[in-house]
């Protein structure tokens, strides 16, 4: 299990931790507790405010730490190299929303990503459906 930390962001650097998932729900079964390292170059004030499982990899919904004006985005990071893919900035209407929630309507193989993000600020959460490339 992938955990995201909205902050500290440190030098430009987000930080996710991974857990055995199963020891999660488990009494007594260690976690396993690991931050990956290094850390993920996501810029600075900028954390990750939710993480979505995808075909190779995860979908890191990114946004300001605390109250910084910085526009959300989706990465993609490679499980398996640590690597980051380029990061896409989604185009808000309403600038004071903070994107909250990243969930995958779409992962096919060669087609772009749609996901489905919803924000703190504006009524029910404005949900918002986005195109992110690969």
């Amino acid at each position: 299990m992938y955990l995201g930390f909205r902050g500290p962001s440190k030098g430009g650097n987000a930080y996710v931790l991974t857990v055995d998932a199963k020891a999660v729900f488990t009494e007594n079964m260690p976690l396993k507790a690991k931050l990956i390292d290094p850390p993920l170059a996501l810029g600075t004030t900028t954390g990750i405010r939710d993480i979505a499982a995808v075909s190779g990899g995860l979908l890191l919904l990114t946004g300001p730490v605390n109250e910084q004006q910085i526009a959300p985005a989706v990465v993609f990071y490679d499980t398996s190299s640590g690597k980051l893919g380029p990061s896409h900035t989604l185009s808000v209407a309403d600038s004071t929303a903070k994107a909250e929630t990243l969930l995958v309507l779409s992962d096919v193989s060669g087609e772009p990503w749609r996901v489905l993000v919803m924000f703190d600020g504006p009524e029910n959460g404005a949900p918002t459906q986005y195109v992110v490339p690969r």
